[in-house]
């Protein structure tokens, strides 16, 4: 017979074992429930020990479903199911009595059932949120979901304290380095501790799972594991503390300076003078001539349009740079353009500064464009690349985006268009040799182009946390009478790959991969500069024109 009435074999052999194994794991039925909800039984089971044994260490449990949950997030998630809701409505019906069950079968009138109020238990959620998304303390695991587990390098870092102290000083940071440092050897120790507890409870358990044992044995383990539990609730407030102390703040230490940085001002590389004779006499904004031309509808930073042949050049620029990096064996990419908070600090940033990224409010996101360097770590994260695969080489065209509070036309666009290339590395050499590669790469393209520009390195105090040597191409602007950067190159190293576990592998070892990205080209920057040039009409580079179609 089918269905439930079906034979369930427990009619030979080992029927005590089957029946015990139905039966142990049972859901309580809704009478044992319904004694539940009495008062002193709720209290209890509210207010359970601490059992690391069951969902949530026994702390988050569901009286009218008999149901533990992980964490207090879980628990609330759950009371909006449709599960949570069907069983508030089997309780709202008072259980039968005999009296009622009399009734029911004939003797006596017929009482309709009186419904009561039914309340899902109050829960109070504590959002224990650490000032970080990139690593999640100890006792806050329960309540984030831990994306990626940066590596701490803090012992290597700190070796050469002085020169930390130099670097922080020199990019004008504010960080407490001597606490960290006097700090760092507690946390290893405690944190050496915590995961030989760790192994000596899932030892305990092991040896209690054996079915062959004495009750004394049985007792003596459940003793040792009840120490080892008491041991691991003492130090998770420690660690906790000391993360707190020591690792969430050394997330701010910047990356290594690189010995070609200058310390004070600007270091110019490289100077092109195109000697081409300006015909915009008083220093005409590009926003007005591209209005008299019919090439720009600009009303804010916010609210531009490109029209006509300035749209098209939008797309010649982008197309004549992507393929120049194709044949330099390049692979085009497509990126996201919002990016979660963990992976923007991974990179370094600042989460919470609103003049970095724009932040999308009540949600853990940024708004960067694809063509940025956060979109590549994005989608490099937690990954590992063949050591024959290197050196990777990725490029993407698309928007980018960046706050601003100037008032510089296309100069300070919020959204631009940009070329954004990314190159991994097997060491330090090789991704300097990529970053020289690169810079002559850049000569070649802006000379072509045949604008005023030239090639800087940026200054300590101008540096990201994440770069170690940065290097900007800066068109000459005739209205404003400066060089406006255009296109920008970074040396990062391992720093984000460590904080974000980008690997390289081969078959001996794992190494981390050694970064260089870049902008080749602002599609605005380059466009205003342009216009700029010839107040009468818009001037096309030669070595665009044939990418300039309809």
């Amino acid at each position: 017979m089918p269905g439930p009435q079906r034979k369930k074999k427990h009619h030979v052999g080992d029927t005590f074992y089957k029946r015990n194994y139905k039966t142990k794991y049972r859901a309580r039925d809704i009478d044992e429930v319904d004694k539940d909800l009495k008062k002193e039984n709720a209290d209890r089971l509210l207010k359970q020990v601490l059992d690391f044994d069951k969902p949530g260490e026994g702390q988050h449990y569901c009286i009218h479903c008999a149901r533990y949950f992980l964490s207090a997030q879980v628990l609330q998630d759950h009371f909006r199911t449709k599960l949570h809701k069907k069983r508030i409505k089997e309780l709202k019906l008072e259980p039968y009595s005999i009296e009622e069950s009399e009734r029911a079968a004939g003797f006596g009138s017929y009482i309709e059932p009186k419904a009561r109020i039914i309340i899902t238990q109050p829960i109070n959620i504590t959002k224990k949120y650490s000032t970080s998304k990139l690593y999640i303390p100890y006792n806050e695991t329960s309540y984030n979901y831990v994306v990626v587990e940066p590596y701490i390098d803090l012992e290597n870092r700190l070796k050469n304290i002085q020169t930390l102290k130099d670097n922080i000083t020199l990019r004008g940071l504010s960080i407490d380095l001597d606490k960290i440092f006097n700090n760092w050897s507690e946390f290893i120790n405690v944190k050496e501790k915590l995961i030989n507890l760790n192994t000596e409870k899932q030892n305990i358990a092991l040896q209690l799972k054996r079915s062959k044992m004495d009750n004394d044995e049985i007792i003596r383990l459940k003793e040792c594991q009840s120490k080892v539990i008491t041991q691991l609730r003492l130090i998770r407030d420690q660690i906790t503390t000391l993360e707190k102390e020591v690792v969430i703040p050394s997330l701010g230490i910047p990356n290594t300076l690189h010995p070609d940085c200058p310390l004070s001002e600007s270091k110019i590389l490289f100077h092109y003078d195109s000697k081409n004779k300006y015909n915009n006499k008083h220093g005409i904004g590009h926003v007005e001539i591209g209005t008299a031309l019919d090439c720009i509808d600009y009303t804010n930073s916010v609210i531009v349009y490109l029209k006509n042949e300035a749209s098209i050049f939008e797309q010649a620029i982008m197309s004549y740079a992507s393929e120049t990096l194709e044949q330099l064996n390049f692979v085009p990419f497509c990126n996201s353009d919002i990016i979660k908070s963990v992976i923007v600090e991974g990179c370094g940033g600042d989460i919470n500064n609103a003049d970095q990224t724009f932040i999308l409010s009540g949600k853990k996101l940024h708004l960067t464009g694809g063509a940025s360097l956060q979109s590549f770590c994005a989608f490099l994260t937690k990954q590992s690349v063949g050591g024959i695969k290197l050196p990777l080489k990725l490029f993407t065209t698309g928007r980018s985006y960046k706050p601003s509070n100037n008032n510089n036309g296309l100069f300070s666009a919020v959204q631009t268009n940009a070329v954004e290339f990314i190159v991994g590395s097997m060491d330090e050499y090789k991704a300097k040799e990529q970053f020289d590669e690169m810079l002559a790469i850049y000569k070649h393209l802006y000379t072509d182009i045949g604008l005023d520009y030239r090639i800087v390195y940026s200054p300590v105090y101008a540096l990201e946390n994440w770069e170690s040597l940065r290097a900007y191409v800066e068109l000459y602007s005739v209205s404003l009478r400066d060089y406006i950067p255009v296109a920008s190159l970074s040396l990062t190293g391992d720093f984000i790959s460590k904080r974000l576990r980008m690997y390289w592998s081969n078959k001996e070892k794992h190494n981390f991969l050694h970064l260089i990205n870049g902008k080749i080209v602002d599609t605005n920057v380059l466009l205003g500069c342009l216009l700029e040039q010839n107040i009468k009409e818009f001037t096309v580079p030669k070595c665009l024109k044939n990418y300039m179609i309809l």
